[in-house]
C-alpha cells in the first residue's frame, strides 16, 4: 500500500524529493487514499510538497504508539547526537520504573489502610459486645442488650456504607450533565 512518489521536474524551485509514504494502518487506510486523491489536485509546487510532509507526518503518529520513539527516530538521534538513544530509552526506562514504583506505593497504602479500618472496627466491635455485657451484668439486662444491638447496627452500617463507597468508586465517573438534559428530566 506504499506508493512511490514521482521525483519533480528539476526546473520547480526547491524541489527536492521526499522519501515515499508509509501505509497507512488499517482504520485509516481509506481516508489516507482520500486524501492522496487531493494531492493531485494541488497546483503549487510548495503547497503540494506541504502537503505532502503534512500527510507523512499524520501517518507517522497514526501508526506508532509505543512509550519509545520509533525505531527511526531513536537511530536519527542517535546519529544527530551521539549517545542520544541510548540516554532517551534509559530516561524512559527510568520513568517507567518510577511511575510503577509510586502505583505499587498507592496500592500497598490502599491496603494498609483497608487493614487498619478493618481492625479497629473489629476492637470497637469487641468493646461495644463487652461493654453491653457489663451493663447487662450489672444494672440492667434491658440497657446491655440495647447498648451491645446499637453497638452491631451501627458496624454492620459501617459496612454497608464501606461497601457502597468501594463499588463507587471502582466504577468510572459518568459524563457530566448539561443543565439542559436536567431541565428535560421528568420531574
Amino acid at each position: 500500500m506504499t506508493q512511490e512518489r514521482s521525483e519533480p521536474p528539476a526546473n520547480e524551485p526547491g524541489a527536492a524529493a521526499l522519501p515515499p509514504l508509509p501505509a497507512a494502518p488499517a482504520p485509516f487506510a481509506a481516508l489516507f487514499e482520500q486524501l492522496r486523491g487531493f494531492e493531485g489536485k494541488i497546483q503549487d509546487p510548495a503547497q503540494k510538497q506541504q502537503f505532502e510532509v503534512t500527510l507523512q507526518a499524520a501517518l507517522v503518529a497514526s501508526s506508532f504508539t509505543s512509550p519509545y520513539p520509533p525505531p527511526e527516530v531513536l537511530t536519527a538521534y542517535g546519529i544527530a547526537v551521539p549517545g542520544l538513544d541510548r540516554s532517551l530509552v534509559a530516561q524512559l526506562d527510568q520513568q517507567t520504573a518510577h511511575r510503577q514504583g509510586l502505583e505499587k506505593n498507592v496500592i500497598y497504602g490502599n491496603e494498609r489502610r483497608a487493614d487498619r479500618g478493618q481492625l479497629i472496627g473489629a476492637v470497637i466491635g469487641v468493646l461495644g459486645l463487652v461493654f453491653g455485657l457489663i451493663i447487662a451484668l450489672t444494672t440492667s439486662a434491658v440497657a446491655g442488650v440495647a447498648f451491645a444491638g446499637a453497638d452491631l447496627v451501627a458496624l454492620a452500617g459501617l459496612f454497608v456504607y464501606g461497601s457502597r463507597q468501594q463499588q463507587a468508586n471502582a466504577r468510572p465517573p459518568s459524563p457530566p450533565r448539561s443543565a439542559e438534559s436536567k431541565r428535560d428530566r421528568p420531574s
